[in-house]
């Protein structure tokens, strides 16, 4: 399922917690969702659980890795930001903005008061921005995967 530009909400529950989500969110340009016009996947039980694909048809993907003091870390695609760090959704991107480096580093993190979890693309000069799962959910440390470049693998916890 492709969303697009613009803003998507894609809404949905799976059957148990712990299932794995039977559609592919695919996307064709780093500009089709973005901090100004965000998709929305909240596609979960009560509780918010399963595998999650997400696609990037042009290809090109890797997993984000940084350490940055005043921010934090990120290994294999998952962000710890440092305590003190702001958590509005606007200074995180604007921080992995900096801090990753490499156009097509896929990165998961929590935002918005830490209630909320994020999948970011660092596109160069249009960054990919998703909200992922449901209200306090969170990419499960070290469950993320990356196939060929383009199809990414994640659970929610």
């Amino acid at each position: 399922m492709y969303g697009g530009d613009g803003a998507d909400y894609i809404s949905g529950t799976i059957g148990s917690a712990g299932a794995t989500i039977g559609i592919t969110f695919a996307y064709s340009a780093f500009s089709d969702s973005t901090l100004s016009a965000m998709d929305t996947i909240a596609i979960g039980t009560g509780a918010a659980t399963g595998t999650y694909v997400q696609s990037y048809a042009p290809g090109g993907l890797v997993l984000a890795s940084f350490s940055a003091t005043d921010v934090g870390t990120a290994t294999n695609g998952v962000v710890v930001f440092t305590g003190t760090f702001n958590d509005d959704l606007t200074s995180r991107v604007a921080a992995l903005n900096s801090a990753i480096t490499t156009t097509g580093a896929v990165a998961f993190f929590n935002g918005s008061g830490n209630t909320r979890t994020y999948m970011f693309i660092q596109g160069g000069s249009t960054d990919t921005v998703v909200q992922v799962g449901l209200t306090s959910s969170a990419v499960a440390a070290g469950s993320v995967t990356l196939a060929g470049g383009r199809t990414v693998t994640y659970n929610m916890a």
